[in-house]
């Protein structure tokens, strides 16, 4: 099975709870999964099982204070 790499650019992260917060929405989606956060950067690499668009991954954020850019 393929899996796919994406790096967003998500506004807003600024401190640890931030980046739960965003892992926590994104990997509501079971098809997704959270490799890596770049706090200081603003960075966050997912893994899913599709190629996803940046309106997908901000409707997973709908409900938080951050938008993937």
């Amino acid at each position: 099975m393929t899996e796919y790499l994406q790096t967003l650019f998500i506004s807003g992260m600024a401190c640890l709870g931030c980046t739960g917060e965003i892992k926590y929405a994104l990997e509501k989606n079971p098809s997704i999964s959270v490799k890596k956060v770049n706090l200081e950067e603003g960075l966050v690499t997912i893994a899913a099982k599709t190629d996803l668009s940046i309106s997908v991954i901000n409707q997973l954020l709908e409900y938080t204070k951050y938008k993937a850019l």
